[in-house]
């Protein structure tokens, strides 16, 4: 085992075999060297402190939960590409669900509980994920619809689809939301 203060003198590679063995000052010290270079790089991407932090806090808590499973060859590739990864996750999916959920937070009446406040942000929650749940397609076809306006026959061009598909897709994502906001509703009334 190395001694904490011996740490910052390791390699990279060291420093990830260390952190395959369950060494938390190994991953202490990957954290230490490399917070600030890929803060830098989600901040670049996503223009928000707040979610690049959210994004940085997500990379490092993979990177301890995979410790086992990941082959790292250059660590430094590796976390740029996790950042840049999850940036662009967040771009593409997150933000419209980012800014939607502020724009209930923010249309919410002034007299709104706490209780109503969380079960309105839950509910969100639950939007999201059944939104990441649907297949690919389906996916964007909803989001595109539901969320950023398009219509059926510009979704359509953009995803080189038939209306007739887009229109499918669309048809068979509602019904997968009205059956969870079902189930919800009936947990709910108990």
């Amino acid at each position: 085992m190395v001694t904490d203060n011996k740490y910052n003198a390791l390699s990279d590679i060291d420093l990830f075999t260390l952190l395959k063995r369950d060494d938390h000052a190994a991953f202490t010290e990957i954290h230490h060297r490399y917070w600030e270079w890929l803060m830098a790089i989600a901040l670049q991407r996503v223009k928000d402190v707040q979610v690049a932090q959210d994004i940085m806090q997500e990379v490092f808590v993979s990177l301890w939960n995979n410790r086992h499973k990941a082959a790292v060859e250059k660590p430094e590739n590796y976390l740029a590409t996790a950042v840049k990864y999850l940036s662009l996750t967040y771009l593409r999916t997150g933000k419209k669900m980012y800014l939607l959920h502020e724009a209930v937070s923010e249309n919410l009446p002034d007299d709104v509980t706490a209780d109503q406040l969380l079960h309105t942000k839950n509910l969100m929650a639950v939007i999201l994920q059944e939104t990441n749940a649907l297949p690919p397609v389906r996916q964007l076809v909803f989001r595109y619809s539901r969320l950023e306006g398009y219509s059926i026959q510009e979704i359509a061009e953009k995803l080189d689809l038939s209306p007739h598909t887009v229109k499918s897709h669309l048809t068979k994502a509602l019904a997968h939301f009205r059956k969870t906001l079902k189930a919800i509703i009936l947990l709910l009334s108990f």
